[in-house]
């Protein structure tokens, strides 16, 4: 409904600094040659007049003050190890649209400082991504607006750990304007944060692993020697019921019958949804498998007729390392984001990647599980034949405690 600008508007509706950011925008109107109602332009002179506010504030004011914001969201989500009376550990998954209706649900008969904000629209813009369009009838400093986001995300954020014993980051970026006047006005304003339930300066999901500086973060490389790490935090996983003989390369373990079994890689224990690195730079290729879900009590779910290899969701990247061609395989990838994303995309098969870059996030499809979740490393060379990763990891197995060590532990953040 068009809102009649007249002295008894500017009089009533705002507050003193309010008052003062609309009579310089009357006065700048009536300057442009435009009709201003005579009785609301000396009211603003007056208010212009009495205002301390300087002449540097007003000439930046447009871009202090908004009433149409466009929030656009990047989220993470992470199970944060909720254990079953059994003493096993639940691994959960938050769908988008349970996280799209928890926004809704808060942003409806929202109020910032009593002025009601209106959820226009919100839509999937991405993987793992939103836009909302938010509007107001009144202008508010874009400092409290974004305040007011940073507020609503963390209560959102907490909703879900509570309600879905997942653990979230939400990453937001602003754009604010004012269109109180027909064909826009003022200027635009941008701004981005961070909030959720993990502490984001603590990492998120990973011992070392930092949103804010990644590269504090990076598993330890040595280019030179040709050898690196997939994990920022590098352990073995433990001996268990289906890890009898150990994590390592070769015939490690023992099926029932007490015969050795051959492992073609290495199993390093990584919570669900920990940063997966690039080992080296190399061509994505398959197997690509990215659609297998999470197990439940060793069944898939009813009615899922897809990939039920046990490696899980996997794919390869195919590297050549000191004039050999090798293709390194990373096993039971995360059933919620097992690639990493580029340009708003998933990764796939042909895509270059960089040696130390995000490629994926760990989980327990295949036939690993939530007692043991683990990324399973295998590397195969040209001729089809599988080899031990260790020797093109940065680190050190120590053979009688199974502790690996990396030339980076004096420095590594944990």
């Amino acid at each position: 409904m068009p809102v009649k600008m007249d002295a008894e508007f500017l009089r009533t509706t705002f507050s003193n600094i309010h008052q003062a950011l609309y009579s310089w925008i009357f006065r700048d109107l009536y300057d442009q040659g435009l009709q201003v109602d005579l009785e609301l332009l000396q009211l603003a002179s007056m208010y212009e007049t009495d205002s301390d506010i300087t002449d540097e504030t007003r000439a930046t004011s447009s871009t202090q003050y908004a009433n149409q914001i466009t929030l656009h969201i990047d989220y993470q989500v992470s199970s944060f190890g909720y254990v079953d009376p059994k003493g096993y550990t639940i691994i959960t998954s938050v769908s988008d649209e349970t996280i799209m209706n928890t926004i809704k649900e808060y942003y409806t008969n929202h109020f910032i400082n009593g002025v009601a904000i209106w959820l226009d629209q919100i839509y999937d813009s991405g993987f793992r991504a939103f836009t909302l369009n938010l509007s107001c009838r009144t202008l508010l400093s874009t400092e409290l607006i974004k305040k007011d986001v940073e507020r609503q995300l963390y209560d959102i954020a907490y909703h879900i750990k509570r309600n879905y014993f997942a653990d979230i980051v939400f990453y937001f970026h602003l754009t604010m304007s004012s269109s109180i006047f027909e064909g826009g006005g003022g200027g635009t304003r941008s701004d981005s944060g961070i909030t959720g339930t993990k502490i984001p300066e603590d990492g998120f999901n990973s011992g070392g692993y930092n949103p804010l500086n990644p590269e504090s973060g990076r598993p330890c490389r040595n280019e030179e020697k040709g050898k690196a790490n997939p994990l920022v935090v590098m352990d073995l996983m433990p001996p268990n019921r289906n890890n009898i003989g150990g994590a390592r390369f070769g015939y490690t373990r023992v099926n029932k019958y007490g015969e050795k079994k051959f492992h073609q890689g290495i199993d390093l224990m990584a919570e669900p949804n920990t940063p997966v690195y690039a080992l080296f730079s190399g061509t994505i290729v398959g197997p690509y498998v990215t659609e297998q879900p999470n197990k439940i009590e060793r069944n898939y779910p009813s009615g899922y007729t897809g990939d039920r290899n046990g490696a899980g969701n996997r794919f390869g990247v195919r590297s050549t390392i000191n004039g050999k061609t090798i293709t390194v395989y990373y096993w039971h990838l995360s059933a919620d984001q097992p690639v990493a994303m580029r340009n708003g995309k998933p990764l796939k098969v042909g895509d270059y990647v960089y040696g130390g870059t995000v490629i994926g996030y760990t989980g327990v499809t295949g036939n690993a599980n939530s007692e043991f979740p683990h990324l399973h490393l295998g590397i195969m060379d040209e001729t089809g034949k599988w080899i031990n990763p260790e020797l093109y990891l940065n680190a050190t197995v120590n053979d009688k405690t199974g502790e690996i060590s990396t030339p980076c532990d004096s420095y590594q953040i944990y």
